[in-house]
């Protein structure tokens, strides 16, 4: 869970967003804020006492360019003023989370012992969309070279462990309550 600042910021930016039908334009203004950044590294360097805030703000100026929105840059500046400029991957995160929750859209991380062919994770997505009452599914994929075989998925709250260990384990103690 994000913290509470990175959450707010993001919350903020999400209403704004929302209202002005800009909800994938600023999602892709973020990415590309934070992947011109180069990561988390980078992004600390950004936060360091020693660099006066107007360094900082001319050297974003410059990763940046004069493309977004400038509601989005904006929110990045502020995030320099604050030293928090660190903290954009939580409020990128918690951004991407509110949209799709607006959409009904549910993320599900599905985990296997290789990886999975393209048409098994249609046939994934389509029926966890339609077990959940979602209109889409984003799978990210998790390979675990440890497990027998199966399938494992987290889906919010929900574990539905198709794993060949977790049926093993069951079978293990029928037979134990059976004995």
């Amino acid at each position: 869970m994000a913290s509470a600042r990175p959450r707010r910021y993001a919350e903020a930016l999400f209403e704004i967003a929302r209202e002005r039908g800009a909800l994938d334009a600023w999602g892709r203004d973020l990415h590309a804020a934070l992947e011109r950044l180069g990561g988390e590294q980078v992004l600390h360097q950004f936060g360091n006492p020693e660099l006066q805030r107007s360094q900082v703000q001319g050297a974003l100026q410059q990763l940046l360019g004069a493309a977004g929105a400038p509601e989005v840059r904006n929110l990045l500046m502020l995030l320099i003023h604050r030293r928090q400029l660190g903290q954009l991957p939580a409020v990128v995160k918690r951004y991407d989370d509110l949209v799709n929750q607006e959409r009904h859209i549910e993320t599900a991380t599905v985990t296997t012992a290789v990886p999975l062919a393209a048409s098994e994770v249609a046939l994934i997505q389509r029926r966890l969309a339609e077990q959940r009452q979602a209109s889409a599914i984003v799978i990210e994929q998790r390979v675990d070279p440890g497990m027998v075989g199966g399938i494992v998925v987290r889906i919010g709250d929900t574990l539905l462990d198709g794993s060949v260990g977790a049926r093993l384990a069951t079978l293990r103690q029928a037979l134990l309550r059976e004995g």
